[in-house]
């Protein structure tokens, strides 16, 4: 799952090329939504969350992207079971929560004197987020709806091929609590979209944040 959670932290931030703050409002999806739920925690970031219970959850998957782990903590990548024997792409979504003040912090013009920020891959890595971060041109359409009173941003992206040959959608939604930004992303083929983005956003509509301090481990169960 690794190269698809590097694709859902791209997704994530590809939310924020859309200035959906701004945007009117929209209608939630009105599609059902079949089988069983089971729902995680993560204790360590203080958050529980719910997915299909036949889908494949792996919980803290680590970003192979070095500046990434100092504001960008993933705390699930759940992935769906193939649907039949013609199926060749498992729709996958990742659940991170960003700290926007290390995100901000990050994003600034480089120490020069810091040798590890100016170092080519740090620099190639930076570039690239910010890049995903402003390039709209890859935003098909975006919009804003409520969930009690919290808003959430949301965006679908434009069809794209991947290097296996499936032509591919990201979807990806926002919500802010405090300093920290919770962000779902999903990737699937893109005929497909909207018949995961009621699942989706049964999960968003399913986040629930822990009142009690969370503890040092950080550990993930599934219920009924």
């Amino acid at each position: 799952m690794i190269m698809k959670t590097l694709a859902l932290i791209l997704a994530l931030f590809t939310l924020n090329a859309c200035d959906w703050l701004k945007s009117s409002p929209s209608n939630t999806s009105q599609g059902k939504v079949k089988g069983k739920f089971a729902r995680y925690t993560n204790d360590r970031l203080n958050f529980s969350i719910e997915f299909p219970k036949k889908w494949a959850v792996e919980t803290n998957p680590k970003p192979k992207k070095s500046g990434v782990k100092n504001f960008l903590k993933m705390a699930f990548n759940a992935e769906s079971p193939l649907e039949n024997k013609a199926d060749t792409y498992h729709e996958s979504i990742g659940v991170a929560v960003i700290d926007t003040l290390l995100l901000k912090a990050y994003l600034a013009p480089t120490d020069p004197t810091d040798p590890d920020a100016n170092s080519e891959e740090a620099k190639k890595e930076k570039e690239e987020l910010l890049k995903s971060k402003t390039d709209a041109t890859k935003v098909e359409s975006n919009g804003t709806f409520m969930v009690g009173s919290t808003l959430v941003g949301w965006s679908i992206s434009k069809a794209y091929t991947d290097e296996n040959g499936h032509t591919l959608k990201q979807m990806a939604y926002s919500m802010r609590k405090g300093v920290n930004q919770y962000k779902v992303g999903w990737v699937g083929e893109a005929g497909k979209v909207e018949m995961y983005r009621p699942v989706v956003e049964r999960i968003i509509k399913s986040i629930v944040f822990n009142t009690v301090a969370p503890r040092a481990t950080d550990q993930s169960r599934g219920r009924d």
